[in-house]
């Protein structure tokens, strides 16, 4: 299946997650995470702000499961995601 643009590849995702039978092998969830990640990086005008993910439905736990596991991926540790966090941009609101 060729998809043509981001909003085809999220329409053709969703079911997948909503269908908990579907096959999802741990190399194909690795592969998605590191491009959407990457794309999210890449793309965004400003990652660090409040709006860039505004809305999101992800739950705490599902965003806390998957920056460990970035984290861990990367032999990052809490320090250095603090030292990161504290070298942005990034302001409370």
């Amino acid at each position: 299946m060729r998809l043509s643009s981001v909003s085809d590849a999220i329409h053709a995702l969703r079911p997948i997650l909503e269908d908990g039978s579907s096959e999802v092998t741990q190399d194909e969830l690795s592969t998605l995470l590191a491009l959407a990640a990457r794309l999210f990086a890449n793309r965004s005008s400003d990652p660090y702000a409040a709006v860039a993910l505004a809305g999101l439905e992800m739950t705490a736990t599902d965003a806390c499961t998957v920056a460990v596991a970035l984290l861990r991926a990367q032999s990052l540790t809490p320090f250095d995601l603090s030292m990161w966090f504290a070298s942005t941009n990034f302001e409370r609101s």
